[in-house]
């Protein structure tokens, strides 16, 4: 799974996990500050054990969905998909530059790469995703999350320190 190197300023890593069948589908790393997400990186199991047709699922697009009711008063309501462009980037994994996609809206953008056999998406504000570099996570980091997930949920209560 991919994680963020610098996750955004003031931000906490909630994990998202997905099974299908009873396999392991996607693993969602979602940084975000209180009622707002700022950056979310989905690594989605690709395309070493899948048929085809699962394989294309998931899209750049289709992660880039506007959310129902966000698309503001008057507005169909239901999911729209996206039709903006997809261009070529690349973007750091590792220390290295790998080949990507890349799909600018007015509200927010995505980056699709393939990596190690696995999808990632990466979904956040423009000027975040300009400088958003990437590398391998960890059972440590998957502990740390937990730890600080768990730690902001006990400030949260009343008496909570």
């Amino acid at each position: 799974m991919a994680i963020a190197c610098a996750p955004p300023e003031g931000t906490i890593a909630l994990l998202g996990f997905e099974d299908s069948d009873d396999h392991p589908w996607a693993i969602d790393v979602t940084y975000a500050t209180t009622g707002h997400t700022q950056l979310r990186v989905r690594t989605v199991r690709g395309t070493i054990d899948w048929p085809q047709r699962i394989r294309s699922v998931e899209t750049l697009a289709s992660n880039m969905i506007e959310p129902v009711g966000m698309a503001g008063p008057g507005a169909a309501r239901g999911p729209r998909i996206p039709t903006a462009p997809e261009t070529p980037t690349s973007i750091v994994i590792d220390g290295t530059p790998v080949p990507a996609t890349r799909m600018d809206l007015p509200n927010r953008s995505g980056i699709r790469v393939e990596w190690q056999g696995q999808h990632v998406f990466c979904l956040g504000e423009a000027s975040l995703l300009d400088s958003l570099e990437l590398r391998t996570g960890t059972s440590a980091d998957f502990t740390r999350f937990m730890a600080e997930f768990e730690e902001f949920i006990a400030r949260r209560r009343p008496g909570g320190q």
